[in-house]
């Protein structure tokens, strides 16, 4: 839904997605305010193929809506291997967008992110696993925020050592 600052409906809910059935599962929906009066939807889901022994294909999968809810970049979905949960998103000063999420498989689960052009929203960095010297495995419910210096910090908790850990990346997208 689109709502106008005086609280009145510019735009219905809409279905992102469609029902797949049992073969997909969408879920970790995220909104991330752009510049220019833009949004970013994202969410991450699930493909599986095969009839008796399954196989799951992950994905991070997001479109641009201008403040009218009209399509600016249609859905884009990156494959990202066995698993993919809790997305995150923020814009830096330089208009670059850092997408965030838990990836990897049981029972190794770790920080990834990847880079996208503010201007055409295509990914440009990516995908990066954040595997952190102390952590053996378990990183999850990443956090992505960005500084004045044009920067971008993620963060997260690691289940292996229950610390809290963080990632400085430049405005290049680099740690």
């Amino acid at each position: 839904t689109v709502i106008d600052v005086d609280g009145s409906v510019l735009q219905p809910p809409a279905k992102l997605t469609s029902d797949p059935g049992y073969t997909a599962n969408y879920y970790a929906a995220h909104v991330s305010k752009l510049a220019g009066n833009k949004t970013l939807i994202g969410w991450t889901y699930w493909l599986r193929t095969g009839t008796r022994s399954y196989k799951y294909t992950y994905y991070v999968q997001y479109m641009i809506l201008d403040s009218f809810g009209n399509v600016v970049y249609k859905p884009s979905g990156m494959k990202v291997g066995t698993f993919a949960n809790g997305l995150d998103s923020a814009q830096m000063t330089n208009g670059d967008i850092v997408l965030a999420w838990t990836g990897g498989s049981y029972p190794r689960y770790y920080i990834n992110y990847a880079v996208l052009s503010g201007k055409t929203f295509k990914k440009t960095k990516g995908t990066t696993s954040l595997k952190h010297s102390t952590s053996l495995s378990d990183a999850d419910y990443v956090s992505v925020t960005t500084d004045n210096a044009g920067q971008a910090i993620l963060t997260w908790k690691d289940y292996s050592d229950q610390n809290l850990k963080y990632a400085l990346l430049g405005k290049n997208g680099t740690i």
